[in-house]
């Protein structure tokens, strides 16, 4: 009996953009301090006999990459180097040749792994100036060296958060600083709060203080806390002062002026006390003698309604 001869196929080779990628090191990392993060490659496919490449890019704003100087800033070195070829680094970019003969081909199973800061101290790297939430070493692939690498699916990342305290400043809710103020002595709304920065000038977190309210003008609810609300009851020029112990500030000059009035008083000749209470659309009264063309100004909380005849009159001959 003859038998069937066959051939295996060898497995397809990978496109540029395939692989998986993970991060070792401080997450969150804070903007102060300086650190080693490893950035470890693993093929989904295998890469060309030829070789291929990998690159991390480093997030801008972060410790350029260098091989040069194991005693610098953003030394990098590398792992597995039975698949590395070569190790070069261009800008932000750290690229890889990977695979190529002597080396062992790089199949799947394998794994690469690239140190950034390698070996601390001097040769750390330092992150970025600016909190984010989300930063990205972008990795990318071309396992079969077209050159044109292509973003892997999901790149690792870090957080970035503020530094240690290094300053305080007065801010509103909106956490802007509190410069010149105009206010009147019925807006008791005016929210103030003490809030760190650290040397970046990044927010970092609310301070907890006691709050003094110059002038005279009137007191801050609380005295004491991270917040306050401004009670104005007097008009005046002041200063809101907040001071922890450790970091102080205030606010701009604060001018407090008269607010709207809360009532009217008014007297007629031989008639008792009116009071206007609020203001409102003009009102008639049906049995005053001139209700049709009378306007009582917009006067619609009058306590001693007999005397309004005396007044309404008056109002009257002085309103067309």
């Amino acid at each position: 009996m003859a038998l069937l001869g066959f051939t295996l196929a060898r497995p397809a080779l990978a496109g540029p953009g395939t692989g998986t990628a993970i991060i070792l090191g401080p997450s969150p990392v804070a903007v102060t301090d300086s650190s080693i993060w490893t950035i470890q490659y693993a093929p989904t496919e295998d890469f060309s006999v030829t070789g291929g490449s990998v690159d991390v890019v480093i997030p801008s704003g972060w410790t350029p990459p260098q091989t040069s100087s194991p005693i610098s800033p953003g030394y990098v070195s590398w792992t597995d180097d039975n698949y590395v070829n070569s190790v070069v680094t261009v800008g932000d970019t750290i690229r890889l040749l990977l695979g190529a003969p002597p080396k062992d081909p790089f199949q799947t199973g394998g794994s690469v792994s690239v140190i950034y800061g390698a070996g601390g101290g001097h040769a750390s790297a330092h992150p970025q100036t600016t909190a984010q939430d989300t930063v990205y070493f972008r990795v990318r692939s071309d396992p079969t060296l077209t050159g044109l690498p292509a973003a892997i699916q999901l790149s690792p990342w870090v957080s970035v958060v503020p530094g240690r305290v290094a300053s305080a400043k007065v801010v509103d809710g909106a956490n802007a600083v509190v410069g010149p103020l105009t206010r009147t002595t019925d807006q008791d709304s005016t929210q103030l709060f003490l809030r760190g920065y650290d040397k970046y000038g990044n927010l970092t977190r609310l301070i907890r203080a006691n709050w003094t309210l110059t002038g005279g003008v009137g007191a801050p609810v609380p005295s004491n806390g991270t917040r306050t609300v401004l009670r104005l009851d007097t008009p005046g020029t002041a200063y809101a002062i907040a001071d922890s112990g450790v970091w102080s500030d205030s606010t701009g000059a604060i001018s407090v002026v008269h607010g709207a009035y809360a009532g009217l008083a008014m007297t007629a000749p031989g008639s008792q006390l009116i009071v206007a209470r609020k203001w409102a659309p003009p009102v008639r009264y049906s049995d005053h003698p001139i209700s049709r063309s009378w306007r009582c100004g917009r006067i619609i909380d009058i306590t001693a309604r007999r005397s309004s005849s005396n007044i309404c009159s008056s109002v009257n001959r002085s309103t067309p």
